[in-house]
């Protein structure tokens, strides 16, 4: 419904690439550059065109592809083992499940404010909104969530380290939220003293790890060595679901030691060889294309082009993010956007983006496919541009607007569905 009131409910007619093609209410076909790519899972875009080729016609039954799969990305992690899994959310269960297994003797999961982890039943652990847990809870009986942006963050991060309490510290190296990294000196204690004080360190690189900030990984992997990592995204390259947990020899040891039979059971429980044999022909040829490179250099080329615009608009306060993950963030301060709020503002650039610019995004996240050129990386920046080409007033205007068709929307909704409750209720009694 708060789609179809934003008219965001496109009709999609073709994908390739990092365009889509829709229809207008008119039948029109309008070509848009897509930021969305099932929410960074675009590795390089839609339909690459070697996947029937030399994936769908040349596969293998007998092959064993995920182990070649597991193989590449310890090498890329410094890891040691990869447990195969069909999702994000799923790749985290394993994870924590492996590392409070582990760690038997302790109980606490330490989890940064900001952080998201999925919605199975065990990722959630991992969720800090409480609006996503509320409903489900309760969950494990012993998580911490701790700001990180408090004044006092360095002090909280180390007493509860020391405690001795803590299995797992588990966080994003960049937040998917706000797009805010982990400071280097939280980073240095949590290294610092994970030998001394007998926790593992899980880093969540499911959105911005797979070069989506410009390195495989979107923390330094030769500085710091964490205990797990979690891929996902653009292992699918917009093909099939798959995802990994990839954990080091110290912890897959010490848990074997104390449940070898769900630990060999996690091993096999969601591998997929057509999945990996997909995921592994993604990564041969991204990292052939020069990926990392490639993203550093386009990323910086787009983050330029938009921060220019945000010293010109007065609705624009800043272009936060790194590489191919950016964050068009407003200026909630000013009018009308102070008035509507940020979930509203942010669906409204939405709509006037598609419109007026031709660019999908998602609540001003912008998360091209890693292929992206650089002439189409210009014309991204002046979609976005042209979105940004309204008066404040007018601005307020469309957003009023908006709102009303939402409220109709809403409105007949429940019109709708209070009559059909009347009408069963009237059949029911007849009966």
């Amino acid at each position: 419904m708060v789609y179809q009131a934003a008219k965001l409910g496109l009709d999609i007619v073709r994908a390739k690439g990092s365009r889509i093609t829709v229809k207008d209410p008119h039948d029109k076909e309008i070509g848009l550059i897509d930021c969305i790519g099932g929410a960074g899972s675009n590795l390089r875009g839609y339909n690459p065109d070697d996947i029937a080729g030399e994936v769908l016609e040349a596969h293998d039954p007998a092959q064993d592809y995920w182990r070649e799969l597991g193989k590449e990305l310890c090498a890329l992690t410094g890891l040691n083992y990869a447990f195969p899994a069909v999702s994000g959310a799923y790749a985290v269960e394993i994870a924590i499940t492996l590392a409070v297994l582990a760690n038997s003797d302790k109980s606490r999961i330490l989890v940064f404010k900001g952080n998201y982890a999925g919605n199975t039943l065990i990722s959630l652990n991992g969720s800090e909104k409480e609006s996503l847990r509320k409903p489900f809870e309760p969950f494990y009986r012993d998580v911490v969530y701790l700001d990180i942006f408090s004044e006092n963050a360095e002090n909280a991060l180390f007493e509860e380290l020391q405690s001795g309490k803590v299995a797992l510290v588990w966080f994003e190296a960049m937040r998917g939220g706000e797009l805010e990294r982990v400071s280097p000196e939280l980073l240095q204690i949590i290294f610092k003293h994970k030998e001394e004080y007998g926790y593992f360190v899980g880093i969540d690189e499911i959105l911005n790890g797979m070069f989506r900030t410009g390195a495989f990984l979107s923390f330094d992997h030769s500085r710091y060595k964490p205990d797990i990592v979690t891929l996902s995204k653009g292992l699918s390259d917009m093909t099939f679901p798959i995802s990994t947990a990839l954990i080091s020899s110290g912890m897959y040891q010490r848990a074997m030691r104390v449940n070898a039979e769900l630990v060999a059971r996690y091993e096999v429980l969601f591998r997929n060889q057509l999945g990996a044999h997909i995921a592994l022909n993604g990564l041969t040829h991204a990292i052939a294309a020069n990926i990392e490179e490639r993203v550093g250099f386009v990323g910086d080329l787009l983050k330029s082009g938009l921060s220019g615009i945000a010293e010109r608009s007065p609705l624009l306060k800043e272009i936060r993010g790194e590489g191919l993950h950016l964050h068009l963030m407003l200026d909630m301060e000013k009018f009308p956007l102070s008035l509507f709020g940020k979930t509203v503002s942010e669906l409204l650039i939405s709509r006037l983006c598609v419109s007026k610019g031709h660019v999908l995004q998602f609540f001003c996240r912008l998360l091209p496919p890693l292929s992206l050129s650089d002439v189409e990386a210009r014309k991204l920046t002046t979609g976005i541009e042209k979105a940004f080409d309204i008066s404040r007033f007018s601005l307020f205007a469309f957003g009023v607007k908006r709102i009303i068709v939402f409220a109709y929307f809403l409105m007949a909704d429940r019109l709708t569905t209070g009559t059909k409750r009347f009408l069963r209720q009237v059949a029911g009694f007849g009966e």
